[in-house]
C-alpha cells in the first residue's frame, strides 16, 4: 500500500472511532432522559443528527481531500470531531430558524406550542414543539442535511441576508 492508501486506512479508523463514541454518547444522554423520565430534549436530538451528517459528510468526501487535509485528519483528533462539530453547530441554527418562522413551507417542520408555558427566556426556544410527529422527522432530515452539506446553511443565510437588506435598503450601501 502507499501512504495516501494508509492515510485513508488511519483517518477512517479515526472516524469510526469517534462515530462509535459520538453515537455512545448518545445513547447514554437518551438512557439518562428515560430513566429520570425527562423528555428528550429536541435541541440534543437536533445536535446529534447534524453531527452524523457532519461524519458522513467527511466520510463520503475522504478520498476527494488534499493531501494536508488527510494528513491533518490522520494525525488530530481535533481536525476529526470539527465536521460534525460544525455540523451539530449549524443544525441548531437551522432548528432556530425553523423556530424563527424564517423559513417556513410544507418542506419544513412547524413548531406551534411550548412543553413547557411557563418557560422563559432561552428555555423557551428550547421548549418548543409539534403536535405533529412528521415535523420531528423533518427536523432531523434538515438537521442531518446541515451538518453533511455546511454550504447548504451558509446558502440560506446568505438568502435571508439578501432579504434583510432588501428590507432595510442596505443593499446599495455595501456596494
Amino acid at each position: 500500500m502507499d501512504e495516501r492508501q494508509d492515510q485513508l486506512i488511519h483517518a477512517t479508523r479515526r472516524l469510526l472511532g469517534a462515530i462509535a463514541t459520538t453515537f455512545l454518547i448518545l445513547v447514554v444522554s437518551v438512557s439518562v432522559c428515560l430513566l429520570l423520565d425527562w423528555p428528550i430534549p429536541v435541541a440534543l436530538a437536533t445536535f446529534f443528527a447534524g453531527a452524523l451528517g457532519g461524519f458522513i459528510g467527511i466520510q463520503r468526501r475522504l478520498k476527494s481531500l488534499e493531501a494536508l487535509d488527510l494528513a491533518l485528519l490522520t494525525k488530530s483528533w481535533c481536525y476529526v470531531l470539527l465536521s460534525p462539530l460544525v455540523g451539530g453547530i449549524l443544525a441548531m441554527l437551522v432548528y432556530v430558524l425553523f423556530i424563527s418562522g424564517l423559513i417556513r413551507g410544507p418542506l419544513f417542520p412547524e413548531f406551534t406550542h411550548l412543553l413547557d408555558p411557563s418557560a422563559v427566556g432561552l428555555q423557551r426556544l428550547f421548549q418548543s414543539a409539534s403536535e405533529d410527529f412528521s415535523d420531528y422527522a423533518k427536523l432531523t432530515v434538515w438537521c442531518f442535511l446541515a451538518g453533511y452539506s455546511e454550504r447548504f446553511v451558509v446558502n440560506i443565510l446568505g438568502v435571508l441576508e439578501g432579504r434583510a437588506r432588501q428590507a432595510t435598503g442596505l443593499e446599495s450601501a455595501d456596494e
